[in-house]
């Protein structure tokens, strides 16, 4: 019996060690946010993404991070292919891109997303600076008055192409183009036709891509977007 108390307590601890998912409205998270003086954690996942169970099993599961989610933070998680995932999504410019996790103030307001995989310390980094409202999107904007550093502005470019402000994301990779350490192999130009085939604009789509592929004729993905796009 006591060996069965100690396995139930044991389980007890690792689940509460991992994220606890809220299954309340994002009006209720709010409200809860404020309430506990938190911010708000949206985790927007599909059925048929691979990278959304990674992210469960390598981030959300992982003791450290999830204590820390915990304690600063009122988290959900929504399947964005749902109705009501939608909606939700349309309010914060959600992206096709999975997984997508967005960090909120209680008061609605973004303050910063991260999109896709990333390692599992890269990942807590930047929970932990978001947090603290350090390297956000309103920060790296910020820094541009005194910062004209091409690092710079490829995460601002990268910023916006998260947020499907494909045009603004094309102003900053175009100030890129001549950049030796983002350009060398023909990347910039790549990211500018993807922008382009997103806006619908074939043509200029179709002059990037050819433009990566002239700087970089080996990278065999230039070719393949040309085919998966159909461009020609």
């Amino acid at each position: 019996m006591k060996k069965i108390f100690a396995l139930i307590f044991l389980l007890n601890v690792l689940m509460s060690a991992q994220v606890q998912f809220s299954k309340v409205t994002f009006n209720e998270a709010e409200a809860l946010a404020k309430s506990e003086n938190k911010k708000i954690l949206i985790d927007f996942y599909t059925d048929w993404c691979v990278p959304c169970k990674e992210l469960d099993k390598y981030i959300f599961e992982d003791s450290t991070i999830g204590k820390y989610i915990n304690t600063n933070y009122i988290s959900l998680q929504l399947n964005a292919e749902s109705d009501y995932g939608r909606n939700v999504g349309k309010k914060l410019d959600l992206q096709e891109a999975y997984p997508t996790v967005i960090f909120i103030t209680s008061d609605g307001k973004e303050i910063d997303r991260i999109v896709g995989l990333i390692s599992s310390n890269e990942y807590f980094q930047k929970i932990r600076d978001y947090t603290k409202n350090i390297n956000t999107f309103a920060e790296l904007l910020k820094k541009e008055k005194n910062d004209n550093s091409d690092s710079l502005k490829y995460k601002i470019a990268i910023k916006f192409f998260e947020r499907g402000k494909f045009k603004k994301a094309i102003d900053y990779y175009q100030s890129l183009v001549k950049s030796k350490n983002f350009n060398l192999d023909g990347s910039i130009y790549y990211r500018i036709g993807y922008c382009y085939s997103l806006l619908g604009n074939t043509e200029y789509a179709k002059r990037y891509i050819k433009k990566a592929i002239n700087k970089n004729p080996s990278q065999k993905y230039y070719k393949e977007f040309l085919e998966k796009f159909d461009i020609k």
